[in-house]
């Protein structure tokens, strides 16, 4: 084989553009670790384009009969509905792990 520039081998042809990804994905998977695993989320209620919203103070819900878009904050009380009711059983939950040759 001719000796020929690396960028006209057609072996190596690709080699910067592999090279490019490789450190792409690197820094990815390094600013991934850095944010402990997980990437807080980065969109501001406020910003301009965004649909308009109401801010609640944190811990107000928005009313029953209200239509629009809310921003309520992160410690919000829960929704009554999911709350224990009175007359209302209550259940339990268990876990076992059964092996399939134990099942009939």
């Amino acid at each position: 084989m001719e000796n020929l520039p690396i960028c006209q081998n057609p072996d190596m042809a690709n080699l910067p553009r592999y090279l490019l990804l490789c450190t792409a994905l690197k820094l990815i998977a390094v600013n991934f670790a850095m944010a402990g695993g997980s990437i807080p989320p980065t969109r501001d209620p406020n910003t301009p384009g965004f649909v308009t919203a109401r801010e609640l103070p944190d811990g107000a819900n928005p009313p029953v009969d209200a239509n629009g878009d809310f921003i309520i904050g992160p410690t919000h009380q829960p929704a009554p509905e999911s709350l224990p009711q009175p007359g209302v059983p209550k259940g339990t939950v268990s876990e076992f792990t059964m092996s399939s040759s134990d099942s009939n």
